[in-house]
């Protein structure tokens, strides 16, 4: 009895040993029931749950470098700022007077006047330029300056690009993407702005050029997108042909992005006709069999708001999108649009497909000034087929002057209106004649 009580007190004491507290609390924490690990097993639960590795960080995109920022603060008059020199024309025709820079041309309308800005630009090929510039005289009003890109080291710079601007830039090369090589231009691109250029109103021309890409913007307007050949980096320059530009700022960023493509060019069908400078047709199109491939260069359907296209009688022929993705395309689209609702819903799709290779016809050419204005990179063609179209140099003067306040380079006339002389005289103002002989249009 005595070794059993014993063993008994021991017993008890040993359990009120291990179920007293400890005041330091440095006792292990109680044993929690093991987690289930999929496929059997249970994990020491000592050991603490694996944390995910931090995903690496993005490093942030580089800032392009401003490499030129010129407000001829500070500039004595007549002086250049460090580094800008004067290329061709009169000796003491590109100066500084009153903080801003003058390139004055007036003396030879063929001849241009040029400065060269720092030599160290000329390393570069991929940059951003802007111009704060006007015209404030002009010998007549289709003289013009210039921004300079990519230039040579050569006297006269050549071979390199400019984006010109003339005095009535509403005209239909009223702004320019040019080429000068072996003494001669070589234009690639031409449209017109929206205004004259006002000698008392200061406007931004921008250059954008990277790789064989360049853009040309007046006033935020993009009015040419191409591909460039030759050298792929040169200096910068400024120049006028009879007339005087004032410039008060120019500025030059490093280009880093690269600029967006140009979009899918459309392999039309032309037919074997034999004949030297044939014409185009412009198919009027009556079914959505034929739609888009028919044998016509060019597909003439009607467009909505809703971005349904539909024959000139009204039936439909499905949606644009549709006709857009037609494998078998081999028309360029003509599309007739007819308000503003129309524009505002095929601007975003132009922007969201990238598409280029369209035409937009419409007989108001305000409507045309605001779709050309949303979609830079589209054509237009103003429709006269419904006026009065005379054949005398006034009504024709008229007619051009209305196309060009368009964005337009087509011309739509009634068949009767498209004589020889007509023609003649609106192909040399750079207008393209189409006319209509009952169902087809030709491009003349």
């Amino acid at each position: 009895m005595y070794f059993q009580r014993l063993a008994i007190a021991m017993a008890a004491t040993l359990a009120l040993a291990a179920c007293g507290g400890s005041d330091d609390h440095d006792d292990a924490a109680p044993t929690q029931p093991g987690t289930e690990i999929p496929g059997g097993g249970t994990p020491d639960p000592g050991t603490p749950p694996t944390e995910p590795e931090p995903e690496p960080e993005t490093p942030p995109a580089p800032e392009p470098v401003v490499l030129l920022d010129e407000r001829f603060d500070g500039i004595a008059t007549g002086a250049l700022p460090a580094g800008w020199q004067q290329a061709n024309g009169v000796d003491g025709a590109v100066y500084v007077q009153e903080g801003s820079l003058f390139v004055n041309g007036l003396a030879n309308n063929s001849t241009a006047t040029a400065v060269r800005l720092p030599a160290s630009l000329a390393s570069r090929g991929d940059y951003r330029i802007d111009a704060e510039f006007t015209i404030v005289q002009a010998n007549n009003t289709s003289r013009w300056v210039s921004v300079m890109y990519r230039t040579s080291d050569t006297p006269n710079l050549e071979p390199y690009y400019q984006m010109a601007v003339r005095q009535t830039a509403t005209a239909g090369n009223g702004t320019e993407l040019a080429q000068r090589k072996d003494g001669g231009w070589i234009v690639s691109e031409t449209a017109a702005f929206s205004e004259a250029i006002q000698p008392g109103k200061t406007y931004k021309a921008t250059v954008i050029v990277k790789g064989g890409r360049v853009r040309q913007y007046l006033n935020d307007v993009l009015l040419h997108d191409a591909e460039l050949g030759g050298a792929a980096q040169g200096g910068l320059g400024l120049q006028a042909a009879g007339a005087i530009m004032r410039v008060d700022a120019v500025k030059v960023t490093e280009q880093l992005e690269a600029l967006p493509s140009l979009g899918d060019i459309y392999d039309v069908a032309e037919p074997q006709t034999g004949v030297a400078m044939a014409p185009t047709l412009v198919e009027l199109t009556q079914t959505a069999a034929t739609a888009s491939q028919a044998g016509a260069a060019n597909s003439l359907v009607t467009l909505d708001s809703a971005l349904n296209v539909s024959t000139a009688s009204g039936q439909s022929l499905g949606t644009l999108q549709a006709l857009l993705d037609r494998a078998d395309a081999r028309a360029i689209p003509v599309l007739r649009i007819a308000d503003a609702a129309t524009v505002t819903a095929l601007a975003e799709q132009v922007k969201a497909r990238n598409l280029v290779d369209l035409t937009l016809l419409s007989a108001d050419p305000a409507l045309l000034a605001q779709a050309r204005q949303a979609m830079p990179r589209v054509r237009a063609a103003v429709d006269y087929t419904q006026s009065t179209v005379g054949g005398g140099t006034a009504d024709l003067a008229r007619l051009v002057a209305a196309t060009n306040q368009a964005g337009a380079k087509i011309a739509v006339l009634p068949a009767a209106a498209a004589t020889r002389e007509t023609v003649a005289y609106l192909q040399r103002m750079l207008v393209t004649v189409w006319a209509v002989p009952q169902l087809s249009l030709i491009h003349i």
